[in-house]
């Protein structure tokens, strides 16, 4: 437009429609009339659905600016958006081996196949973008367990696909969201690379009027280079491997369980405890039954499980 020659424009809309194609009106940027004869200059801010913002985030969008002589739409221009300068590209992990040589039999709860790898995702990028599960960020520590007691790698690691700097730490109260700050992401790293394993003692008790055996175990966690709530000092997680065969149990932080035993040739068994404190590291605990003068002689009923009564 001039000033011999000027338009009026009657409003500018963003709409919702890929390239090429039209769409609905999702926001008004204005829509009083405005008589032009150089340029002119708009803006608006708007709060998006994460809906709207996948959209936005797959060129979903576009600003159709409408006058009296097109009132259909004079100028229309798609909506790319502009990635944050600090950090334009964050690279997804494949963390999966697709040919399944490593992966046979797939845990079950695990469909990316990560338990067979030795590095586990800790932290995935949301949204339907993702092209391998979103996983930016891996940790690789071998714990010690109840199928694989023994560690043959010390080292420690964690890797990121992204860099300090492509951090916000901008409050999103739109989304609920607090961000970590970036010192706090670093000392959570370095604290979990230095927690050490702690100590276990398993404790059995023989009660004989029930053929049952309870056991108690103290934890004592092991070096932590960061205070914690007494809440989540103690174990957080506890397995169980009786000895006689019998299926793992997994009893979540009690600090007792009981079992009974169906007399056999061999009446000694090599109990074994797993636990997990709040840092993900694990500790075996082991001690010896002979159940010979306490063991069920007619057999376990299968059906007599109760807990934290296990009995099998």
């Amino acid at each position: 437009p001039t000033v011999t020659t000027p338009i009026t424009v009657t409003g500018a809309h963003i709409h919702q429609g890929d390239f090429g194609a039209n769409g609905p009106v999702v926001f008004t940027i204005f829509n009083t009339p405005t008589y032009v004869t150089s340029t002119l200059t708009f803006g608006e801010s708007f709060v998006l659905t994460q809906v709207q913002e996948d959209a936005l985030l797959a060129d979903g969008f576009y600003v159709n600016v409408h006058t009296e002589g097109y009132p259909s739409g004079e100028v229309r221009s798609q909506i790319t958006p502009t990635a944050v300068i600090n950090q334009r590209y964050v690279d997804e992990i494949d963390n999966t081996l697709h040919d399944g040589s490593m992966n046979p039999n797939p845990v079950p709860g695990d469909p990316f196949g990560e338990s067979t790898l030795g590095s586990t995702r800790i932290l995935s990028y949301g949204g339907p973008f993702a092209q391998y599960g979103g996983a930016v960020a891996l940790a690789n520590r071998q714990q010690p367990s109840l199928e694989v007691p023994g560690t043959t790698y010390a080292g420690r690691s964690i890797y990121t696909s992204f860099g300090l700097e492509g951090m916000s730490e901008v409050l999103n109260p739109v989304y609920g969201i607090t961000p970590t700050q970036r010192s706090a992401l670093v000392s959570t790293f370095l604290t979990w690379l230095d927690a050490e394993q702690g100590a276990v003692v398993i404790t059995p008790t023989a009660e004989v009027s029930s053929t049952l055996y309870t056991f108690a175990f103290a934890f004592t966690p092991g070096w932590q280079p960061a205070p914690i709530a007494q809440s989540l000092a103690g174990p957080q997680q506890v397995r169980w491997d009786f000895g006689d065969g019998t299926p793992y149990v997994t009893a979540g932080s009690d600090t007792n369980a009981s079992h009974q035993y169906a007399c056999a040739a061999d009446n000694v068994h090599t109990v074994r405890i797993e636990v997990m404190d709040v840092y993900g590291v694990t500790t075996l605990g082991t001690t010896e039954v002979n159940a010979t003068d306490n063991c069920n002689p007619t057999g376990i009923v299968p059906s007599g499980i109760y807990l934290p009564i296990i009995g099998k």
